[in-house]
């Protein structure tokens, strides 16, 4: 299976990479990776939403205490378990999902990571294959067996550096093993060969327009983010773009550089020449917004940064709130021009619904939600937000009823079904009615003990029993 790009998938999977990467960015990683996983699950190999996908994962597990990463890297057998019968199969892209599954619980689990590199390299999907064993080898830096397979993915990817890189490693890891070293022996033959093979056919460097578009190409494949190597990346993405000014794909690049040299401004001027060059577009909107979303949190960071130097200063404190405020309602007048233009795109309902909320604009959240709930996709997220709504404006009994329908309908015990149960949960206690209360909580309590502050709940309510 070819890797896809963000050029060559559909509408509707990029819709969904795009929400996943809008997610990340703002660190709402559990919807991030519903959004890549929906994507990925249309295409398997769509690399750079599996690469964002691993990150959120990432990201999530280090979010957790020592206790919890223990108790939930315990629920990574099952499924690893599934895929390794999958692979037996020659089922791949059944073992690639089932690996991803555990790897949802923890991302640095080798055995999982292990069965995702040999299901990607089943399916001719190579890339996946090398960044699952950079990972396990990470975990694991003196496992000869991940080296070994980690070499072998390189030459899949015609990266002949890396390959005797991990030979090296091998060799020092176990100098006098006879075994080890004919191994050595052996893949350094084939690395050669293959090398020779590849410069035979065009070398690396022969098939790129001249040398220095090979090293741009080398750069951005070592994701190295120094000063110098972003000005090369920034200028290469720049000629680009004025060759082909109407491949965003080239634009995207180029803003991405523009962005990690914190050139913001510089970012926005390119997004507006183009589309004044290409005329109105959703994408290039979006864009523009997601710029200027990091560009005010560039700076609140900055601000932030200098309060923790200076904790008392009342001025700081004051700008720091200012900027926050400010930020929310950029934000929410930035979506409502976006809703005002494309009306019909719920998602873009849903998102400046989620901003309304976040803002506690409870009646004009509501709203946004109700009208989002008509895509499938966001309907039991419109459900659970309006039941928080309603709670937030003491209509209990509202409340309830969304929430419940809710979860009726989540059936699996993810993130969303524990949040839905655990709202539930709330506006039963704020109703006055406890053991409807603690019914929810029961069930979230049996499912993973360390969510929020359910275990307390719990117990409290036996407690109470035992007393009274």
């Amino acid at each position: 299976m070819a890797v896809k790009s963000e050029n060559e998938v559909t509408r509707k999977v990029r819709d969904l990479y795009l929400k996943g990467l809008s997610a990340f960015e703002r660190q709402n990683d559990e919807y991030a990776v519903e959004m890549l996983q929906a994507a990925l699950k249309l295409e398997p190999t769509f690399h750079t939403a599996r690469k964002l996908l691993r990150n959120a994962d990432i990201r999530i597990y280090q979010s957790l205490g020592k206790m919890k990463q223990t108790l939930v890297k315990a629920k990574c057998g099952a499924p690893t378990s599934r895929a390794q019968s999958f692979l037996k199969k020659g089922a791949y892209v059944e073992a690639l999902d089932a690996a991803e599954e555990a790897l949802r619980h923890c991302p640095y689990y080798a055995p999982a990571l292990l069965a995702l590199a040999e299901a990607a390299l089943g399916m001719d999907y190579a890339e996946a294959a090398v960044s699952a064993l950079e990972m396990a080898h990470e975990s694991d830096p003196k496992d000869i067996d991940i080296l070994t397979r980690l070499c072998e993915a390189y030459l899949g990817v015609h990266n002949a550096q890396s390959a005797m890189e991990c030979l090296q490693k091998i060799n020092n890891l176990k100098p006098n093993d006879v075994k080890v070293q004919q191994m050595v022996k052996n893949m350094t033959a084939t690395v050669t060969m293959q090398q020779g093979r590849w410069e035979q056919e065009g070398s690396f460097r022969d098939k790129t327009k001249d040398l220095e578009e090979s090293k741009v190409l080398e750069q951005q494949s070592r994701i190295h983010h120094d000063t110098d190597n972003l000005e090369v990346l920034l200028e290469d993405a720049r000629k680009k773009l004025e060759e082909a000014p109407d491949n965003l794909d080239n634009l995207r690049k180029l803003v991405q550089y523009a962005i990690q040299k914190k050139e913001f401004d510089y970012a926005l001027e390119i997004i507006q020449q183009i589309s004044q060059y290409l005329g109105a577009n959703e994408m290039l909107d979006r864009l523009a917004s997601d710029v200027r979303a990091k560009k005010a949190h560039a700076e609140m960071e900055e601000l932030r940064e200098q309060l923790k130097l200076n904790p008392d200063d009342e001025e700081l404190q004051a700008r720091v709130r200012a900027a926050e405020a400010s930020s929310m309602e950029s934000l929410v007048a930035e979506l409502e021009k976006k809703v005002k233009a494309y009306p019909n795109d719920l998602d873009l309902r849903f998102d400046l619904g989620v901003a309304l909320f976040r803002a506690e604009k409870n009646d004009q959240a509501i709203r946004e939600f109700q009208l989002a709930q008509q895509s499938p996709r966001h309907r039991l997220d419109c459900q659970r937000y309006m039941g928080q709504l309603f709670a937030r404006k003491g209509m209990f009994d509202l409340a309830a009823s969304q929430l419940e329908r809710a979860a009726e309908e989540l059936t699996q015990m993810d993130g969303n079904r524990k949040e839905v149960l655990y709202t539930l949960g709330e506006v039963y206690e704020q109703m006055g009615d406890l053991d409807k209360s603690i019914v929810p909580f029961k069930e979230i309590f049996e499912a993973d003990i360390m969510y929020r502050d359910v275990a307390k709940k719990v117990e409290k309510y036996y407690q109470r029993s035992k007393d009274s």
